[in-house]
């Protein structure tokens, strides 16, 4: 019995030890001081939500003609929408004609509907900086067929996003 009383006696011991004393003291308690976290660069600028409905959507002209139908200028308030809502975007808009005509006067055709798009969108409020054009004339047919239900499908101009 003694053995176990000098065994607990010497295990008891320096656990007490350890355990300290939850006595109050006069002496002042070393507190952290709190350190501001470092000003940050701002947040960048978020990224473009991606609607598919900007690039896929175009808008086509009747035959000969750079001028916009209704349905082309409902089109362009969508678009100027868009590059309002996300002011990170530039765009090329690229005119397109049907096979019928010259090389020469196809290309100016499609010249002529990428700027009238342009400057719809421009009276929109777009600023003439975030886009640019470009004619295909009637080299990128959409429709390869010899027809006026292809012809309709080339007579066109199309937005894409530049980066």
């Amino acid at each position: 019995m003694k053995k176990f009383l000098v065994l607990l006696v010497v295990l008891l011991i320096p656990s007490f030890m350890l355990m300290g004393c939850a006595c109050p003291t006069d002496e002042p308690v070393a507190v952290a001081p709190v350190v501001a976290a470092p000003a940050s660069a701002p947040a960048p600028a978020p990224a473009p939500v991606v609607d598919n409905r900007f690039t896929d959507e175009m808008i086509f002209f009747d035959y000969d003609s750079s001028a916009l139908t209704p349905v082309a200028r409902e089109i362009l308030k969508y678009k100027a929408s868009y590059m309002k809502a996300n002011p990170s975007i530039r765009t090329q808009i690229a005119g397109h004609c049907d096979e019928r005509g010259t090389a020469e006067y196809n290309m100016a055709l499609g010249d002529r509907r990428a700027n009238a798009a342009k400057k719809y969108m421009v009276d929109l409020g777009i600023s003439q900086d975030r886009m640019s054009t470009t004619s295909y004339g009637k080299e990128q047919p959409m429709d390869l067929g010899h027809n006026e239900a292809a012809w309709a499908k080339n007579r066109r101009a199309k937005f894409n996003i530049v980066r």
